[in-house]
């Protein structure tokens, strides 16, 4: 069975210069720059890791822009490394597809994001909805909806408590048919449908309609610095217009200043997700900034009404 919870959107949102080059342009090592030391992961590096059960899940708050509240979650695989510490995609994804270790390590991820949507739900909060990252080959799949039915009622959870998060790079694939009736596939069960790294592709208008989509991501390219550049403010400004014509929640990725916070919401975006506000966190953690969230949301009003201050002052 193959159940895709891959990270390749984290793997390159988060990518360096000196981050893993394309798969043809690799064997089945990884490498990466890790400060002035370049680490290379091999496969084997990676089965013993997951015979240690090393990988794990992290999850990374989306929060209501308008009150600070967290609205769901971001599943995210994370590597525990015994001697690096704590990795993202980023340093071992290449590795891992070479050697076919993917569908191990997505069964991870999506384990253990069923058991927080459980536990959610048991204390009563089973409206928030946890992103799981699809990968292209996999909506591909003719029966992958049924699997990820399949392993989601093996868990005792239900389709409403996630979405399903596809690049918007994947809708532009010309074979795209099997993609498409997954996607309209998935919306039918019950899960919600996000269009991820929204922006940095060429979706057509209508299939934001024609699919059903319930919110568009906005990437990060176009919310670093939307404060203070003006041309980017323009573009941005129209994108989020136009998802919230079209009667979409708009998310802004990557959000890492109150200012840019502050210039997001005034356009009209209604989530954020971003190191501003959390960072991704264990399950354990999700619970507890329940309580938190509305305070960070204050705090930020209180750091953006400062800076107001010295602006005018």
């Amino acid at each position: 069975m193959v159940i895709s919870t891959s990270s390749n959107a984290e793997a390159g949102r988060y990518a360096t210069p000196t981050a893993p080059r394309p798969a043809s342009a690799l064997t089945s090592a990884s490498r990466c720059r890790l400060s002035d030391q370049v680490i290379t992961y091999t496969a084997d590096d990676i089965a013993r890791g997951l015979e240690a059960e090393e990988f794990t899940a992290y999850f990374q708050p989306v929060v209501n822009a308008a009150s600070g509240a967290v609205q769901g979650y971001e599943a995210l695989l994370r590597w525990r490394h015994p001697e690096k510490g704590l990795l993202t995609p980023a340093h071992f994804l290449t590795a891992s597809e070479a050697a076919e270790h993917t569908t191990a390590l997505d069964r991870v991820v999506l384990k253990e994001a069923a058991n927080l949507a459980r536990t959610l739900r048991d204390r009563g909060r089973a409206d928030l909805r946890i992103g799981i990252n699809l990968a292209e080959a996999h909506l591909k799949m003719p029966d992958i909806v049924d699997q990820y039915l399949w392993l989601l009622d093996a868990h005792g959870v239900t389709p409403s408590q996630f979405r399903i998060e596809i690049l918007e790079t994947t809708l532009l694939e010309e074979r795209a048919s099997h993609v498409i009736e997954n996607v309209l596939r998935f919306r039918e069960a019950g899960f919600a449908i996000d269009l991820d790294d929204f922006g940095t592709g060429h979706t057509a208008i209508a299939s934001l309609r024609s699919l059903n989509v319930d919110r568009i991501k906005i990437d990060r390219s176009l919310v670093t610095g939307v404060d203070s550049d003006p041309n980017l403010a323009i573009l941005t400004d129209a994108i989020v217009g136009l998802g919230r014509r079209l009667g979409l929640d708009v998310l802004a990725e990557g959000v890492e200043r109150a200012e840019e916070a502050e210039a997001l919401e005034q356009m009209g975006c209604t989530s954020f997700q971003g190191y501003h506000f959390a960072r991704p966190m264990p399950a354990q953690e999700c619970v507890a900034i329940l309580d938190s969230a509305p305070a960070k949301i204050a705090r930020l009003d209180s750091a953006i009404a400062q800076n107001q201050a010295r602006r005018t002052s």
